[in-house]
């Protein structure tokens, strides 16, 4: 505290508030916000209403939330989750040689200009540099050993596709089987679990199946592995994850173009696409009671007048 806090706090001024939950607090509230590629993004197809994609355009905004309305749990669950991520490619599958993707040198920014396992050593660019004690750093002679990689950042493997305007990154691609004649190339999905999905015997979500579907589908593999991360200390086994071997199904890429045709023909024709399946006999189903714009939804009188006063839809 300064003496100019001592002194207005003499004077009758509150005292200060020390906490650091108060600090984190007002740190997420002056964070800047994260920016999601433009498109259609694999995590959230599954779940994609056409119907609700262009309410969200046509519907009047309401004004920005304060900062007291931001969700800071959410965001930290968030950033633990990403954390997590990066520490099961990074410390573990990078050392173990079985992770592909591009890989980077934090110190100077080179990126390994193929997908490849990490490189075993650290990037010549730290030869010459010193240590923190001053102490010249001569090239690493010694693998990177597992658990302490310092030397590579692991750049997510993005997927796209131009045609139906999909954006995003895989976690990577795993040698599943390495060195034996079963090794095979297939699309790695990290989900980071909490409690629930322990208690409910640790069974793959049917959204995370259709996510890791449509990121075989743009990466063209036939196979991929979902591994579930122990978050909450609440797996039975010894290392804290359970995976999910998944084939290829082309079942949930023809949904999620179907899904994007409905959008983009709704746009040209200045019409509403008509309800999905799920909303239109359960008006009362609990993801019909979550949709911020099933007032507009369910009336045809509001959805006659929102498409009258259509304006810019955009294009997707």
């Amino acid at each position: 505290m300064s003496l100019g806090d001592i002194v207005a706090q003499d004077m009758g001024a509150p005292a200060p508030i020390t906490s650091i939950v108060h600090d984190l607090r007002l740190a997420m509230q002056r964070r800047s916000p994260d920016f999601r590629a433009h498109g259609w993004h694999p995590s959230s197809l599954m779940d994609m209403c056409p119907r609700a994609q262009i309410l969200e355009q046509l519907v009047p905004k309401t004004d920005e939330p304060d900062e007291s309305d931001i969700d800071t749990r959410t965001q930290i669950i968030f950033d633990v989750g990403t954390a997590l991520h990066e520490w099961w490619q990074e410390q573990y599958f990078g050392p173990m040689q079985v992770l592909k993707g591009k890989w980077r040198c934090p110190a100077c920014g080179y990126v390994t200009s193929k997908m490849q396992t990490m490189p075993t050593h650290p990037h010549y660019c730290h030869e010459g540099t010193e240590d923190a004690d001053g102490t010249p750093h001569e090239a690493a002679s010694d693998p990177i050993a597992f658990g302490h990689n310092r030397s590579w950042k692991f750049d997510e493997v993005p997927v796209k596709s131009e045609e139906w305007g999909i954006v995003g990154h895989s976690d990577g691609i795993y040698i599943l089987g390495k060195g034996t004649l079963a090794e095979e190339d297939v699309v790695l999905d990290i989900k980071t679990a909490g409690p629930s999905f322990w208690a409910g015997g640790a069974r793959p979500y049917p959204s995370n199946i259709f996510q890791l579907n449509i990121y075989m589908w743009l990466l063209g593999k036939t196979k991929g592995v979902l591994l579930y991360v122990d978050k909450g200390a609440c797996s039975t086994n010894d290392v804290g994850c359970a995976e999910v071997i998944v084939d290829y199904n082309d079942t949930h890429r023809k949904d999620a173009c179907a899904k994007i045709d409905l959008y983009r023909k709704a746009v040209e024709k200045k019409r509403l696409p008509g309800r999905l399946a799920t909303c239109e006999f359960r008006p009362n189903g609990a993801k019909a009671k979550k949709c911020p714009y099933r007032k507009q939804c369910l009336s045809d009188k509001n959805a006659a007048i929102l498409e009258k006063q259509w304006g810019d839809v955009e294009y997707l």
